[in-house]
């Protein structure tokens, strides 16, 4: 007798068709952490905003944390450091495209390198490179 798949044995266990199984469901669900922290991504997305669990954190995130760990918390420190922050950010949100590089490797390309440059008459060159391969960013 089956019941969808699956197959009573003699020991009344039930068998389930491996074929049958989510692989990349059961991947980050067999380790507890894992699946916990997804999970709480899921109930509460506003949590991974927090600082301290960002691991993706960019040049321009990492430096006013540092200045605002090393020196003392006033509300001028703040307002210098987050100005200065803003000043960088909106540049960078900005930029007039330069050029494309694509990088090949056996024929494919495997890493598209982007050129761009501020659009004040003193020009700072800025690029990010995009891995095809591990589908990341730098910097």
């Amino acid at each position: 007798m089956s019941w969808r798949g699956v197959t009573p044995r003699q020991d009344f266990c039930l068998t389930w068709p491996t074929d049958r199984l989510d692989r990349a469901q059961w991947e980050w669900m067999k380790d507890y952490s894992t699946w916990a922290s997804n999970w709480k991504v899921f109930l509460y997305p506003e949590n991974p905003i927090e600082p301290s669990l960002r691991v993706d954190k960019s040049p321009f995130f990492k430096e006013p944390e540092t200045e605002l760990a090393q020196n003392e918390l006033t509300k001028e420190t703040v307002n210098s450091v987050m100005r200065s922050y803003m000043t960088k950010l909106a540049e960078v949100s900005n930029l007039e495209p330069v050029s494309l590089y694509l990088q090949r490797s056996g024929g494919q390309t495997v890493v598209v390198h982007l050129f761009g440059r501020t659009r004040n008459s003193t020009f700072h060159h800025y690029n990010r490179s995009y891995n095809l391969k591990t589908k990341q960013w730098t910097p």
